[in-house]
C-alpha cells in the first residue's frame, strides 16, 4: 500500500533527504519515515502555538498516536540534533 499524504523533502548540503509524513489528513496515527536521514526529535503545535507533543525518535520509521488531540490544523517540526529540519502542516480529522 502506497502512503497517502504530504511529503517533506529536506535539502542539506549536496544531499537531498526524503522525510515522509503520512497520512495527511490523519485520524489517529501519524507516520514519520526517514530511511536515509536521522530525525532525532519531533514537536507538534496547535494553531495557537501551544506545544501538544514532543517526542524523541530513534527509528527510521516511527508511528505516533495522536488519538488524544482534537480535530484541527497542527504544525509538526522535525529536528536533527538541535537544528530545525522541516516544518509541515498536518490536519487531524
Amino acid at each position: 500500500q502506497q502512503p497517502m499524504g504530504e511529503y517533506s523533502t529536506i535539502a542539506l548540503a549536496e544531499n537531498v533527504i526524503d522525510v515522509k509524513i503520512f497520512p495527511n489528513p490523519i485520524k489517529n496515527f501519524l507516520v514519520i519515515q526517514s530511511p536515509y536521514y536521522k530525525v532525532s526529535n519531533v514537536q507538534i503545535f496547535d494553531a495557537t502555538g501551544k506545544l501538544i507533543l514532543e517526542k524523541k525518535l530513534s527509528l527510521s520509521i516511527t508511528t505516533i498516536d495522536l488519538s488524544f488531540i482534537q480535530s484541527g490544523t497542527y504544525m509538526i517540526t522535525l529536528y536533527n540534533e538541535d537544528r530545525v529540519e522541516s516544518i509541515t502542516r498536518i490536519v487531524k480529522i
